[in-house]
């Protein structure tokens, strides 16, 4: 019934019912084996079909970024913001390394070190508070990978920060006189 209803109204000329699709359906000797088979020929068409999505991929990737700054202090994967944006994490993965240049996960850590460099500098946090609060495992990583962005532990990248502005203020006072 299912095939005459293919053969009757297909109407896609990028779907085509082929000898091979005849031996295929032919070969399910029982109800599972032809569910599993029509699910398969769904899928193809469904690639085939080439519909647009429903969501453009910069309103996807906005969507996506917004999520991953709400919750940087969280155990975020690409799992968990997919599940949110209702597609498949591969699709997120792909369309998020060609929008960004950068890997998801490269991505993650690139805002929670900036995060964790902006609370060293307006706060008193200590590096354990900050650890808890950017997401990251354990304070060691965030050094480590605080150091390789910039240079310096984010203790040392506080001081100089401090020491900075210090300087400039006196810079400032020095050229008014």
């Amino acid at each position: 019934v299912y095939f005459n209803y293919i053969l009757e109204e297909n109407t896609n000329p990028n779907y085509a019912i082929t000898e091979n699709t005849y031996s295929e359906l032919n070969g399910c000797s029982t109800i599972f084996e032809f569910k599993e088979w029509f699910e398969n020929e769904i899928g193809e068409f469904l690639l085939k079909a080439s519909v647009k999505p429903q969501v453009e991929t910069s309103d996807m990737m906005q969507i996506a970024k917004q999520i991953i700054e709400e919750n940087l202090d969280k155990d975020l994967s690409l799992n968990f913001v997919a599940d949110r944006l209702y597609i498949a994490p591969a699709y997120l993965s792909r369309v998020f390394k060609n929008e960004t240049g950068e890997t998801f996960n490269a991505y993650i850590t690139d805002r929670r070190l900036e995060l964790a460099r902006r609370l060293m500098i307006e706060t008193n946090y200590s590096v354990n508070v900050i650890t808890s609060k950017t997401g990251f495992n354990s304070a060691t990583y965030l050094i480590k990978k605080f150091k390789k962005k910039y240079g310096q532990t984010p203790v040392n990248y506080k001081k100089n920060y401090i020491l900075r502005a210090e300087a400039q203020g006196r810079n400032k006072d020095g050229a008014s006189d």
